[in-house]
């Protein structure tokens, strides 16, 4: 399948802290996150990626919807990535799934990003 959108090479990861950890990278599923609800066919990839954003302005967004996700966004730098390992998902604008190693994820990380 061939995306609609050009993959960026740059993402925006919201972290707790201003030292990115390995679990900051890993999805809901890694981690052992029961889901809230049952999750339907189309969640299922979502609940095995992670999320992450195609400009800091959408992470800060979705950040202030969501405080508890962290006070810091991770700028990741992933220049080639295929349909594959990243996609445009849910309707949320500049939000992005990946599936990578975390160990990838966190090595990728080039800058830290105050939040707010």
């Amino acid at each position: 399948m061939t995306s609609q959108f050009i993959i960026p090479d740059r993402f925006y990861r919201i972290i707790l802290d201003a030292e990115p950890v390995l679990d900051d990278f890993r999805s809901n599923g890694e981690l052992g996150h029961e889901p809230k609800r049952p999750l339907t066919p189309q969640q299922v990839p979502l609940w095995t990626g992670l999320s992450v954003f195609e400009s800091v302005e959408a992470a800060r967004r979705q950040r202030s919807r969501s405080a508890w996700l962290g006070e810091y966004v991770a700028e990741l730098h992933l220049p080639t990535l295929s349909d594959a390992q990243a996609r445009r998902t849910t309707a949320s604008p500049g939000h992005w799934t990946l599936w990578l190693p975390a160990d990838l994820l966190h090595s990728s990380v080039i800058a830290i990003i105050p939040a707010t």
